[in-house]
């Protein structure tokens, strides 16, 4: 038995076969990336992602330390407190006038510790007035300012020494303060508003 050469030879199909699997190889080759080349777009996605990560941790947000609380300060502020509570109503009254707050004691006692010296300035010049001679005084009371005189009718009003509203006048105003009789009972209550009025 004899085989023919056209057993072994190719067929038209076979032909077709082959070329499109050729085509479909090179397109392949054509598509992926080159030995040694990389995806710089997915590297660059990485990158930024982990950029992100670093710029905005995860987890619980950074802890604040917290502020420093002046012991001493609330020490003193509740020592005056009591102070305060214990102390003559009416130097409470004159003082709590002075800096203008209420007479509740945990009130005025913020008020004094947050109080400036100019604020109860009108208690240490009553006393100044009362170490000075008459001649002095009128002196002194002629050439202050009037918020100056203010302060020391203030002082000399809730002691008793004057009456509560100044005349209008402020020469009559001057001459009724360089009269007025500072004696030992109005220092007294004015000494004693004095340490009210300190801070420490």
């Amino acid at each position: 038995m004899s085989i023919g050469f056209d057993a072994f030879a190719p067929t038209d199909q076979d032909d077709t076969d082959a070329t499109q699997e050729s085509v479909g190889d090179e397109q392949d080759a054509a598509h992926s990336p080159a030995e040694g080349e990389y995806d710089a777009g997915a590297e660059a996605d990485a990158g930024g992602e982990d950029e992100r990560d670093r710029e905005q941790p995860k987890g619980a947000a950074k802890s604040r330390k917290p502020a420093r609380v002046d012991k001493g300060l609330i020490r003193r502020s509740a020592a005056k407190a009591i102070e305060l509570v214990e102390a003559d109503a009416k130097d409470v009254k004159l003082l709590a006038s002075l800096l203008s707050s209420s007479t509740d004691p945990v009130s005025l006692a913020v008020a004094v510790m947050t109080s400036t010296r100019g604020d109860t300035s009108a208690l240490s010049d009553v006393r100044a007035l009362a170490d000075s001679s008459q001649a002095e005084r009128a002196v002194t009371v002629m050439t202050m300012s009037k918020a100056k005189m203010r302060g020391i009718w203030q002082v000399l009003a809730h002691v008793g020494a004057l009456p509560g509203r100044p005349p209008a006048s402020d020469s009559k105003a001057a001459l009724a303060v360089a009269d007025v009789d500072i004696d030992e009972t109005v220092l007294a209550r004015v000494d004693a508003v004095s340490v009210l009025a300190r801070k420490g």
